[in-house]
């Protein structure tokens, strides 16, 4: 069940905001920092399996510029319940493993599975790409 919280002002929603980033870019692995856009990955969220594409930022900084999130990454994620796509951005945090752009094709055909046993063989279809 989601757990929601109330605020009684937008400073306090801001504050709570910060500190679950930062706890979120405290939990950044190596393979989840490298993901680039042209990269997929797998997503697995309670009983449903997230398959990503990382797309270009349209409002990414200049080369110059530190961005102010760098862990996130803005995406399209597919799934049983949204089989088009859904554009969004994500945290790194949350990628739970890197694909290779057969492996997404695969899952596209597949209807985007979420048993574990078609998660597991879609992952052995061969390692992700290196980009």
């Amino acid at each position: 069940m989601p757990h929601f919280t109330a605020f009684d002002n937008l400073d306090g929603l801001f504050k709570a905001m910060e500190v679950q980033r930062k706890a979120a870019d405290s939990r950044v692995k190596p393979f989840q920092k490298d993901i680039k856009p042209g990269n997929f990955y797998l997503q697995l969220v309670e009983d449903m399996a997230i398959y990503g594409e990382v797309l270009p930022d349209p409002s990414e900084v200049s080369p110059e510029e530190e961005p102010l999130m760098p862990n996130y990454r803005f995406v399209r994620g597919f799934s049983v319940c949204c089989p088009e796509g859904e554009l969004g951005e994500t945290h790194v945090s949350s990628m739970d493993a890197p694909i290779s752009k057969a492996q997404f094709e695969a899952a596209k055909a597949q209807g985007w599975p979420c048993d574990p046993e078609a998660i597991k063989a879609l992952l052995q279809l061969g390692s992700p790409q290196k980009a």
